[in-house]
């Protein structure tokens, strides 16, 4: 496996499989300048710089995620990512403005609030890092790739071949340019794909069925002596199985989706044409050629996107027309003249001239002088009556204009951590000086003013002529207009929250002669004139509606696009080789003699050819069928659905009933658990008798009998010392009732108004845990308020001749204004405490389509809060109207249970369903697919798996012990079967929320535990070491416990935000990154095994070193394929959905880190600079770089893709970091501590 090199010393010059580039004696040339000019280029080649370069890369990318806690991300990517090259060159020596390629390292980044609380160690000024900006060190090592290229990688063909090879190369070269072109037609709109719509979608379809024929006939013909390559091709079977099914489930309607496919196609196209010319001139090395010309690409588009893209926003009034959109990152002080008759001449100050206080701004253009008395980059307005801030004088300093009327107040700038996405609204005092010296007053000029939409102009007066002034932000111009016809917000069921802007607009070009029509909406924007309009936000005003569009000038967008497909193809091509060549040279081994004197002592056969088939593998065959007949008799006992007894209150099937809250559709049973969870920490309580109880008969008790419910214990207060606070005695579970808190009520609200009155950020642990207790009783009121009983209307008498008509009109006014009155102070109550959405139970509507509706159900919103419904049943019963089945059959069943009539309950409760099953609908009332989460919520599969995970790893350890013929074949067989429930409930998942299978992270925990799981059993079943069996067990068990830990923060299927609602990117980006996380973890999880298996124990035999390390280094692969994947995917969805293909977002960083982290160590191990134990720890390191990625950025509670803080998961983070560092310090150790060290002799090092 290894070769001596001419150099000094032992050198890993390439591995078998043709997994890397080794370095190569620069060959002779004829022609001496050449040799001179390769030996002058090979230091530049050198994988150890560019390994270096990858380490330089994670550390400013690192560092300016960091440094988001404290500055605006805009001024973050030019700190510390871009060189401004105005600023580059200057006149005097060096003529090189040094320090712009530099940035300054404080070590206080290193030290974020959200970490350490105390704050940041006090260090000297001095102490940091002048660091390249991230644009140097890509330029660096763009010139490591070229200088590579030209030194290592060989031109390999020679004659037609070489002709024909380079022919195909350029036609590729223009294939990719007509690609890109294609994306913009700056003459106008965007014109019409090649192919419709329609075609494209049945080529697709055609091609995964075709495809997967292909993978089940090689899967098939594959000879029985390589086993591996059959199960790998049966994997790619089933997975392209699973593509096609999905295809044929749709029918290509999604304009969205279409269009996107469309996009990739033509890209991949291109890459496949230069992947073929590639092929004729480097051979087996055109996949590298391919991938590292793609980065090249993408590395280039990043500097135009730097240099020339332009963001900006287009804001529109309904009704009106705009020609300019603003560039939120810049201002400008503008002097504007109307004087001309037919324009007006706007003079523009840059607003970066105003950072300079007491300067004075003077030019023959202005028609007077500019000083700044006091310069805010971010503040607010302060209205007359308003108190000031501190630091705020009391003076006014404005003199005239606006600024008598109003006062501005600095505020802090915007942060990364701002993730409501807010911008700096600058303002300043400003005194103008005509040009004799005449002072015209002290003006205030704020952004603010121009944020309001109205031009509200300040009209300065000298001499005989009037200017406005106005401090803005930057204005760019276009040569048409866009008037808003409609905008429209299409919110989720229930709730404000939207689920897709929409806005119609007409475009007048009169230089083009255009004008048209055209609708924007999320993730489909319009493309014009070589801008693009994307759908941002919408407004509510006083008087009307406002649309945001984002205005990006993105000439080439296409070019990622290109630029990905083509890493990906040449990353497919040399993985593939790599794969294939693997396993070819696993099946020369298996027929020749070289594995034989392993085969007894090292290896077990978990699917039976090839080894012992005498007494103990029969037993082997018959223990695995017990233990996995038995669990699997166990696991179908537990998830069959059960009859309830007739003489209990059918709480289950009340459970399975729907309704609707925050946006989808749902059982009370999962209301129940979640809303308890919110109050407890738990999903069931203990009743008097200590006996657990389900949530959903706290539930109902909630519903029928409030007093009752109030004597529950089901209000957690964990902390002591808030439990001394309010005089309680603890107790265990440390729950409470609603009484026993009524009667510390006082001290509760005296203790939480105290600590609200602390930021946030600065609250001691006991002001935190106070607030949560008041959060806790504020939202056990709220569901009072919406689920329990409204109090009855009081009669009011009237004289005895009144006419009954009249008494009839004035009762049914007064329920109007009693139910308007009550929905009022309900989302009144939601609003003022933030508690979000109204549980809405009771489909009112449902029943009443043909009949002749009373005026209050004007009011009627077809779904209802309970407590609206029994507003409605008070109405009914005094009126002669039919009362709404719905709400009659609702209650019914709520004055069963309080009565205690089990009967009439279970009658009227199938009375009920029987009524939504006949108006079921899978829009308004999905009834079967509540049904099964409601049966999903019971069976609680996920947690049943997680536990079976540690039985099979059990069993997997002891097979290292003893008999592991019997062990380990027992464990691979259970551990598929728990897999299959896994995946199993995987797939409910995907039906109740109609999503692709990770949409959050809790479904990610769940989603990265499946796919190592089957990346365990897949390794075990080739390999035969017992080492897939453990690994699998671990992951399954340890993501599902984390996935049931995350569970506690709610509802775990919440609805998406607007810009998230697309299948196609949830099921292409947002898989892939996830598979990137799991395959890293995978291969960190082999290094842990290869070390602990190497320092604790002799068992770390030659073979099982090799095999590990086979493990690791083709997990790693998979792993950097995903990875980069799933984030320049990310990337192409930002960009489609906002105009911003990389935005530095710390999530996105945290991706591109794990990206550069498995290509700093596939290059470390092709360069020989690691060897078996170095790749180890390395994937060890690995898994603390995508802990940082999955948890560790939210934890900064940074950026657009931020979960939030938690306390105890950044415990638990810092837990599986220190342990990972001890395990990687541990394979650290010197090889003759080793207890293994004599099986692997030099293998070690």
């Amino acid at each position: 496996m290894y070769e001596k090199s001419s150099e000094a010393g032992t050198k890993l010059t390439a591995l078998r499989a043709g997994d890397g580039y080794p370095s190569r004696q620069i060959p002779k040339s004829s022609s001496p300048a050449w040799t001179r000019m390769q030996q002058i280029l090979k230091p530049i080649a050198s994988l150890k710089l560019t390994v270096a370069l990858f380490v330089a890369a994670i550390i400013i990318v690192l560092v300016g995620t960091l440094a988001q806690v404290h500055d605006d991300i805009w001024k973050v990517v030019h700190d510390y990512f871009r060189v401004d090259f105005r600023r580059l060159f200057i006149s005097a020596f060096p003529w090189l403005n040094l320090q712009e390629l530099f940035v300054w390292i404080d070590p206080k980044l290193f030290f974020p609030p959200a970490f350490f609380p105390e704050g940041a160690p006090q260090l000297p000024s001095f102490v940091g890092l002048w660091f390249p900006k991230g644009w140097i060190i890509g330029f660096v090592m763009m010139l490591n790739l070229f200088a590579a290229h030209l030194v290592r990688f060989k031109v390999q063909a020679t004659g037609g071949r070489l002709v024909a090879g380079w022919i195909v190369i350029a036609l590729g070269m223009l294939v990719t340019l007509a690609v890109i072109l294609s994306g913009s037609n700056p003459d106008g709109l965007q014109t019409a794909p090649w192919l419709s719509y329609r075609t494209l979608w049945w080529l697709t379809q055609t091609t995964l069925f075709g495809l997967c024929a292909v993978s089940i006939y090689a899967a098939i013909s594959t000879a029985p002596q390589n086993p591996e390559q059959r199960w790998l091709f049966g994997l790619l079977a089933a997975g392209l199985a699973i593509c096609s099914y999905f295809a044929f489930q749709g029918d290509g309607s999604n304009e969205a989706a279409m269009r996107i496919l469309y996009q990739v196609l033509k890209a991949t196209f291109a890459g496949l044409v230069l992947l073929a010319g590639c092929i004729a001139v480097f051979r087996k090395r055109a996949g590298i050629v391919l991938l590292h010309a793609g980065i090249g690409l993408m590395m280039a588009y990043d500097v135009l996107v730097g240099v020339e893209h332009v963001e900006s926003q287009m804001h529109i009034i309904e009704g009106e027309s705009t020609r300019f959109s603003r560039d939120m990152r810049e201002t400008e002080l503008a002097v504007i003249d109307h004087s001309p008759k037919d324009e007006d001449l706007v003079t523009v100050i840059a607003g970066r001239r105003f950072n300079r206080k007491d300067d004075v701004i003077a030019d023959d253009k202005l028609p007077f002088k500019i000083e700044v008395l006091e310069y805010y980059p971010n503040s607010t307005l302060l209205g007359p009556r308003q108190p000031l801030p501190d630091g705020v004088p009391t003076e006014n300093p404005a003199t005239a204009g606006l600024g008598t009327q109003v006062r501005v107040a600095p505020v802090a700038q915007s942060t990364g951590t701002d993730t409501d996405s807010r911008i700096d609204i600058p303002s300043a005092y400003v005194k103008l000086t005509d040009k004799d010296g005449k002072d015209l007053g002290v003006y205030l000029v704020s952004a603010n003013f121009d944020m309001n939409l109205d031009d509200t102009p300040q009209p300065i007066q000298v001499g005989d002529k009037t200017y406005d002034l106005a401090l803005r932000f930057r204005r760019l111009y276009n040569d048409y207009t866009v008037t808003l016809k409609d905008v429209q917000k299409n919110d989720y069921k229930g709730t404000d929250k939207p689920r897709d802007y929409s806005s119609f607009i007409v475009l007048d070009d009169p230089a083009r002669d255009t004008k048209f029509e055209h609708r924007i909406w999320m993730n489909n924007p319009m493309r014009y004139g070589g801008k693009t309009f994307y759908q941002s936000s919408f407004a509510k005003l006083n008087d009307g509606e406002m649309t945001t569009l984002q205005v990006v000038d993105n000439a080439g967008w296409m070019t990622p696009y290109v630029a990905c497909m083509m890493v990906v193809v040449g990353m497919i091509f040399h993985f593939g080789q790599t794969l294939l060549r693997f396993l070819h040279r696993r099946l020369r081994a298996t027929e020749g003699v070289a594995l034989e004197t392993d085969a007894a002592e090292e290896s077990t056969d978990v699917l039976g050819p090839g080894r012992d088939h005498g007494k103990l593998d029969r037993i082997s065959w018959i223990v695995a069928a017990i233990i996995v007949l038995g669990t699997g008799i166990s696991l179908a006992m537990v998830m069959l659905p059960r009859g309830e007894k007739a003489d209990q209150f059918h709480l289950k099937q009340f459970g399975a009933i729907p309704m609707w809250y925050k946006g989808r559709p749902q059982p009370l049973d999962t209301f129940a658990r979640n809303t308890l969870m919110q109050l407890s920490d738990y999903q069931s309580y203990k009743d008097a008798n200590g006996k657990s109880q389900p949530a959903v008969q706290w539930l109902i008790d909630l519903m029928a009998d409030e007093d009752k419910a109030r004597a529950l214990p089901i209000i957690r207060i964990e902390n002591e010392e808030v439990r001394m606070a309010i005089g309680l005695k603890t107790r265990p579970g440390f729950t409470y009732s609603i009484n026993e808190l009524n009667a510390t009520i006082d001290k509760i609200i005296e203790q939480a108004q105290a600590a609200a009155k602390t930021p946030p950020k600065e609250r001691t642990l006991l002001q935190r845990k106070t607030v949560e207790l008041a959060n806790r009783l504020v939202f056990y009121s709220f569901l009072e308020r919406t689920l329990g009983r409204a109090p009855e209307l009081p009669k009011t008498e009237m004289p005895a001749d009144t006419p009954a008509m009249t008494k009839l009109a004035t009762r049914a006014q007064q329920y109007f204004e009693y139910l308007r009155g009550a929905r009022e102070a309900i989302q009144g109550f939601s609003e003022q405490y933030n508690l979000g959405p109204l549980p809405l139970v009771v489909p009112t509507h449902l029943g009443t389509e043909d009949q002749k509706k009373p005026a209050i159900e004007e009011l009627n919103s077809k779904w209802e809060p309970l407590t609206i419904a029994h507003v409605y049943q008070q109405f009914y019963g005094e009126f002669p109207a039919p009362t709404p089945p719905a709400i009659e059959q609702f209650t019914a069943i709520l004055n069963d249970y309080q009565a205690g009539d089990v009967a009439k309950f279970n009658k009227d409760l199938d009375a009920y369903d029987a009524l939504l099953t006949k108006y079921a609908s899978p829009d308004d009332l999905p009834v079967s697919k509540v049904h099964f989460e409601a049966w999903y919520n019971r069976v609680r599969a996920f947690d049943v798996s997680s536990w079976l995970y540690v039985f099979a790893g059990v069993l997997a350890m002891l097979g290292w012990l003893f008999w592991p013929q019997v062990f380990e074949r027992s464990a691979f067989w259970l551990l598929l079967l728990i897999f299959l429930v896994h995946t199993a409930a995987l797939l409910g998942r995907i039906y109740i929320s109609g999503r692709p299978p990770v949409t959050n992270l809790y479904s990610s925990a769940v989603f990265i535990g499946w796919a190592v799981v089957l990346g365990g059993l897949v390794i075990e079943a080739m390999t035969r070491l017992g080492i897939g069996n453990v690994v699998a067990a671990i992951a399954g068990f340890m993501t599902l416990r984390i996935a049931a830990g995350l569970a506690g923060d709610g509802d775990t299927f919440v609805v998406l935000e607007a810009v998230l609602d697309t299948q196609f990117w949830l099921a292409t980006h947002v898989v892939c990154i996830t598979l990137g996380y799991a395959t890293t973890y995978m291969a960190g999880m082999f290094g842990v095994m290869y070390l602990l298996l190497g320092v604790a124990t002799p068992s770390l035999t030659p073979k099982m070193s090799k095999e590990l390390v086979r493990m690791i280094y083709g997990t790693l692969c998979f792993a950097t394929f995903f990875s980069f994947w799933g984030t320049v995917l990310g990337g192409l969805w930002a960009d489609d959905s906002w105009g911003r293909f990389w935005g530095w977002d710390p999530k996105e960083n945290g991706a591109l880190i794990i990206v550069l982290w498995n290509a700093l160590v596939l290059h470390a191990r092709w360069g020989g600079m690691v060897r078996d134990r170095g790749l180890a720890v390395l994937a060890v390191i690995g898994n603390i770089v995508v802990s940082w990625s999955w948890f560790g950025v939210n934890e900064l509670g940074v950026g657009l893709h931020s979960y939030g803080f938690t306390e105890g998961r950044l415990k638990m983070l810092a837990l599986f970091v220190i342990s990972q560092l001890v395990i990687a310090g541990i394979g650290l150790l010197p090889k003759s501590v080793w207890l293994s060290s004599r099986n692997l002799g030099e293998r070690v090092a």
